[in-house]
């Protein structure tokens, strides 16, 4: 399983749909560590078709449910910076 760890030092850039103030819709998540995710939001998680690209180039493409990334049973955090 690929995740973003316990490296809070990754910054997470969103640029896309906003609903309520939260990620509904379309939108691109680019990180810090070379990771990116173009595709649909739901309540702030990626849920629906979207494609991950990874650092190595390496690329995932499908339907998501919504997902959060874990390291060892616990949600990690990460800085978020969004625009609108």
């Amino acid at each position: 399983m690929r995740g973003a760890g316990s490296d809070i030092s990754v910054v997470e850039t969103y640029s896309g749909e906003w609903k309520n103030d939260k990620r509904s819709g379309y939108g691109v998540c680019e990180r810090t560590d070379g990771v990116k995710f173009e595709g649909e939001w739901f309540n702030n998680k990626k849920n629906g078709y979207g494609v991950t690209t990874f650092q190595d180039g390496s690329v995932e493409e499908g339907e998501r449910e919504p997902t959060y990334f874990t390291y060892n049973d616990v949600a990690t955090a990460a800085k978020v910076f969004c625009t609108r």
